[in-house]
């Protein structure tokens, strides 16, 4: 890469300066083989001219995919591309989180935990929803009244301790 292409990059990102230069470097020497040096107002000046256009050219092609966007099923974009087009922050909304499996009885053996501690400590809950289905001595004995009781669904067996255990999975 040249010098004044890194230069380039450096100064404005999208090369405007050093295509100016050499235009006017071409300009100036045409096929004669003689070198000049532009003036330096004339290149950021023609720098100048040429990220407007790019601008412009920009904003074309965004209100293009705007009429293009604007009656199919992804409008949503046209949103996006209108604040683009605007030079307004573009902030895409997070997508909806799925529910996690067994949330909702983990949150109700969280809840019922400090009674849980006093009565049933060291013993296995069974929890559907928001329901403490009953507490038992084994997980076995847990898990067999739970199909009983429900069937072969999601449910919650769960140890009543203090100190949750953490597990690492490598």
């Amino acid at each position: 890469m040249s010098k004044r292409a890194r230069k380039a990059e450096s100064d404005d990102g999208c090369g405007c300066e050093v295509i100016a230069r050499d235009w006017l470097e071409q300009d100036m020497c045409g096929d004669h083989g003689v070198s000049a040096e532009p003036e330096p107002k004339r290149v950021a000046s023609l720098a100048h001219v040429l990220r407007t256009e790019r601008s412009h050219a920009r904003r074309g092609a965004l209100d293009a995919a705007l009429k293009l966007l604007a009656d199919t099923p992804e409008a949503r974009w046209g949103a996006v591309l209108s604040k683009l087009r605007d030079r307004e922050p573009v902030i895409a909304p997070a997508p909806p989180r799925a529910p996690r499996p067994l949330q909702e009885e983990y949150e109700t053996y969280k809840r019922l935990k400090p009674s849980l501690l006093e009565t049933a400590k060291g013993r296995h809950v069974l929890i559907k929803g928001r329901e403490l289905l009953g507490v038992f001595d084994d997980m076995a004995s847990a898990y067999r009244s739970g199909l009983k009781r429900l069937g072969n669904v999601p449910m919650l067996i769960h140890k009543v301790v203090e100190v949750e255990p953490v597990y690492r999975i490598y």
